[in-house]
Formats: structure tokens, C-alpha cells, sequence
């Protein structure tokens, strides 16, 4: 149980009247996570047809994601992640619109991850990417992106790839989201795509002599991602961030 108050407070629920509410509505829904849930009976997930929840709840704990990137896959499969429209249905949120500039649909998780101009955005500028990962046939699906479940069959190797690949970027988006809620600032879809790409593996080492490290500055082109992106590092529910390049202040 503190283990899942941690998590909530990252992700926006900071009052603890509120995260109490939310976890006794969601009570039956935790078992999602225990390792006996294949004794349980599988929480459906809406959209997907007979069979492909077991597949999503094996994705949600798939070996190869951090520990915040299951969580957020966990909220995401529940749809639960505190987008307006979840907050505003547990009113928690006085409105249901998406933040994103001329956008004004209303902000649930598909939207957030998928529909919205900005979740487009970043698929298209992802794109070689992610095509590189995908098996011959296949395309990019809300699905797909949302619950790693697929048209066809991906070999374990290739999915591997392709899931860290999607769930970097999707909590990249979400950061995006929330820097423009909490703090006014919009960020472009290359710098999301940036922020997803690193954290989906080692940096790159950068050639040229070796600088100390108080005059490392993140540039637009640089492979150092900005850090106020990140959920937990500085992230705009967490620690102050720097508003370095490439991101711009909202009109």
C-alpha cells in the first residue's frame, strides 16, 4: 500500500484524502499487479477482444521496463492515469479538456497517448524509430501503443525492443503534458522524441576533449536530454527544473 501511495504522488495525486479514495475505488483492480494473478480471474481491458488482457498484464510487468515505466503502464491499461478527464469523472478536476493549445477534446488516456495533435506528433517524428522495430506487416495501432498488443504475433526479441521503445516515449509524452499544466511550457516533438529515445538506452558518448562539469550546458542538438522531462529527476511534480533548449514558453 505505501508502495502505491509513492507512485500516485508522482503522477499527480498529491492530496492524501484523494489517493485514499482513489485506491479503495480501485481496490479489486490491484490485484493486476501481484504475481498470483494468473489465479485470478483477468481484469478486462476496454477495447481489446477475449484473450488479449492476459497479454497486456504480462506486458504491464514485462522484465525489460524500469519500475516507473510498469506503473505507468499499469495506469495506463486501467486507464487511470491522472489525465482531466479521470481526475474530473472523481472530481478531482474542475474541467475535462486537453491542455494542448487549440485542442479542446476531451483529455482521456487514448487521447493523451494517441489521438491528441501533440501524441501525432510524436509518432510521426518517432517514426524510423519505431518502424525499425516493427515486423514486416505490421503498423502502428492504438493498441499497440497503449498495450503492446499487436495485429499479428511479434517475436520476443523484436517486441522487447519495440515495448521499451513505446513506453519511453509515452512517458516522455506524459512529461511533456505535465510541464505545460504545472509550469506554462510547451515542448516540440523532437524534444520529446529526444527525451524518450535516451532513456530508452545509454547515451551516446560525446567526442571532443572532456569538459568539466559545471560548463555542460544541454543544447537542442545535444544527445543530453533535458532533465525537467523526467518524472522523479526534476520533473514538474517533483524538483525545480531548469528551462533549458529546446523548450519554449507558452504563448
Amino acid at each position: 500500500m505505501g508502495r502505491d501511495f509513492n507512485v500516485l504522488n508522482v503522477y499527480g495525486f498529491n492530496d492524501k484524502h484523494d489517493r485514499c479514495t482513489l485506491l479503495e475505488d480501485l481496490q479489486s483492480h490491484m490485484l493486476g499487479r501481484d504475481p498470483l494473478v494468473d489465479r485470478e480471474p483477468v481484469c478486462p481491458v476496454r477495447g481489446l477482444a477475449i484473450g488479449e488482457p492476459t497479454t497486456v498484464w504480462r506486458n504491464v510487468a514485462h522484465p525489460a521496463l524500469l519500475n516507473r515505466h510498469r506503473d505507468l503502464s499499469w495506469m495506463v491499461a486501467h486507464e487511470i492515469l491522472p489525465v482531466r478527464a479521470v481526475m474530473h469523472s472523481r472530481g478531482m478536476a474542475r474541467i475535462s479538456p486537453c491542455p494542448r493549445p487549440g485542442c479542446g477534446q476531451e483529455e482521456s488516456v487514448r487521447h493523451m497517448l494517441w489521438e491528441c495533435r501533440a501524441a501525432r506528433d510524436l509518432w510521426k517524428e518517432a517514426g524510423p524509430l519505431i518502424t525499425s522495430c516493427l515486423s514486416a506487416g505490421e503498423d502502428l495501432t492504438p493498441q499497440l501503443v497503449l498495450y503492446g498488443v499487436g495485429r499479428r504475433p511479434i517475436p520476443s526479441k523484436t517486441f522487447t525492443k519495440l515495448w521499451s521503445t513505446l513506453t519511453c516515449l509515452k512517458e516522455a509524452l506524459w512529461s511533456s503534458r505535465n510541464l505545460l499544466v504545472v509550469k506554462n511550457i510547451e515542448t516540440t516533438p523532437q524534444a520529446v522524441a529526444m527525451v524518450g529515445t535516451e532513456e530508452r538506452g545509454p547515451r551516446p558518448q560525446a567526442k571532443g576533449p572532456p569538459q568539466h562539469p559545471r560548463s555542460r550546458r544541454p543544447r537542442p542538438d545535444s544527445a543530453a536530454a533535458p532533465r525537467a522531462m523526467r518524472l522523479g529527476e526534476g520533473s514538474p511534480l517533483g524538483p525545480e527544473g531548469r528551462n533549458d533548449d529546446p523548450f519554449r514558453r507558452a504563448g
